[in-house]
């Protein structure tokens, strides 16, 4: 787009490698900071790429306006670089602003996020220093013999793309006045299609990170307590049976059950309290057809209609989603703690029985049971 606006290649190569030094001061102030390469770390850098070219852009152009006036190159270099300091720096502040509000989190969200605005602060205070210093001084170095033949000579490109450029801004020009003329029109019309928009707002999910279908998902079921561990398998292998009913067979990858716990240090690894507790691990094939969002829903569907009697909890199984649960098997999870167990466990259910009326809510699991004799 530089070298289509402006026509100059040496102007293009300039505004080009203010990036790669942005990036590479970015990576030395991280290593200073006793930090290192993450997934978030160029996440950040990634979405501040655009804006570590718009310093540079600004005053590579306000230095080729001077150059087009015939102020000589190093004048030109000085003064362009120097009137745009303030405003670059106030955009600039504006953009880090935007990631403060990232302090304020906690837990792993705040490990996951305060990487990526870390990247982003320090590349765009890098692409600030890079604009105000290093495209002075190319621009002092290099373009300063050919600003003098700057819009004489135009190849067929960009004169055509002038051409093209000269009718929208005149369309533009004249859409302006006329927005201009009716200013009442312009606000009433921009507040009726932000109301419209928000109409679309009950259409769309909400959710606290973007889903990531990990092709498993794990279902935790309990039967009544005191139930013997042949009969919970009972229930274990109609549940595995719904499943395999359920999900295509060319979708299905494996189907790993665990039932019951024995007594001794193995337990430890095991969700399962007792013999009438268990789960089952479902793992679809690569390149699944169905998402496993879908199965999860129509295999839930279809317990809650056979097995009333079963308690199920069904998990996406994946790995963001453990992180982001900060190792919990739910997003919320609910804990009851006092000197009385007893009263303790009725509060728990109070609170489940609650929790299941509300609209949202699709399962409710109390993993501990003091029911048992």
């Amino acid at each position: 787009m530089i070298l289509m606006f402006l026509g100059n290649v040496r102007a293009t190569i300039a505004v080009l490698l203010s990036v790669p030094l942005a990036a590479l001061a970015t990576m030395i102030a991280l290593w200073i900071g006793g930090g290192s390469i993450n997934t978030m770390i160029l996440g950040g850098l990634a979405l501040a790429f655009t804006r570590l070219i718009y310093n540079s852009i600004i005053v590579l152009e306000n230095i080729f306006r001077h150059l087009e006036e015939g102020v000589p190159t190093l004048e030109a270099a000085e003064l362009g670089g120097h009137e745009m300091g303030l405003p670059v720096l106030a955009s600039t502040l504006a953009t880090v602003v935007v990631f403060f509000p990232v302090t304020f989190l906690y837990g792993v969200s705040r490990f996951l996020f305060s990487a990526l605005a870390l990247a982003v602060v320090l590349s765009l205070f890098a692409s600030y220093a890079i604009a105000l210093t290093g495209i002075p001084l190319f621009c002092s170095r290099l373009l300063g013999r050919i600003s003098a033949d700057a819009g004489r000579k135009e190849g067929r490109f960009r004169a055509a793309f002038n051409r093209v450029y000269g009718r929208m801004f005149t369309a533009y020009e004249s859409l302006l006045t006329l927005s201009l003329a009716r200013p009442v029109t312009v606000i009433v019309t921009m507040l009726a299609v932000f109301v419209a928009s928000l109409l679309i707002y009950p259409l769309l999910g909400v959710s606290f990170f973007p889903r990531t279908d990990s092709g498993q998902f794990v279902i935790n079921a309990k039967a009544a307590s005191g139930t013997r561990i042949e009969s919970t398998g009972g229930e274990i292998k109609q549940i595995e049976d719904i499943v395999r009913k359920v999900v295509d067979p060319r979708d299905l990858g494996i189907v790993v059950s665990n039932i019951g716990v024995t007594p001794d240090f193995s337990a430890i690894y095991t969700s399962n309290s007792a013999q009438h507790t268990g789960f089952i691990q479902v793992g679809l094939n690569g390149g699944h057809r169905v998402s496993s969002f879908e199965y999860l829903n129509r295999v839930r569907t279809r317990v809650e209609n056979e097995l009333p009697n079963l308690g199920a909890y069904f998990q996406a199984g994946g790995l963001v989603d453990s992180v982001l649960n900060m190792g919990l098997p739910a997003p919320i999870d609910v804990q009851v703690s006092g000197s009385n167990l007893d009263t303790d466990y009725e509060v728990a259910r109070e609170l489940a029985d609650k929790i299941r009326g509300l609209h949202d809510v699709s399962d409710v699991f109390t993993p501990q049971d003091l029911d048992y004799g």
